[in-house]
């Protein structure tokens, strides 16, 4: 019973991680950096920060 249900939980474990990393890093090519630039700019896209040098900010002055 306990070598089954590990098995079963290394298989979800394997499917999740498998899944996850398509989510986040769909194109394999892209590094932690890159995502992060192209989820900032995705931000400042839809004005969702706001602080120095942001469109929000220069357009309060």
């Amino acid at each position: 019973m306990t070598f089954k249900f590990g098995n079963l939980f290394f298989r979800y474990a394997a499917l999740v991680g498998l899944g996850l990393t398509l989510i986040f890093n769909p194109f394999g090519g892209t590094g932690p950096a890159q995502a992060a630039q192209v989820a900032t700019v995705n931000a400042d896209k839809l004005n969702l920060r706001s602080g120095p040098g942001t469109i929000l900010h220069w357009q309060d002055k």
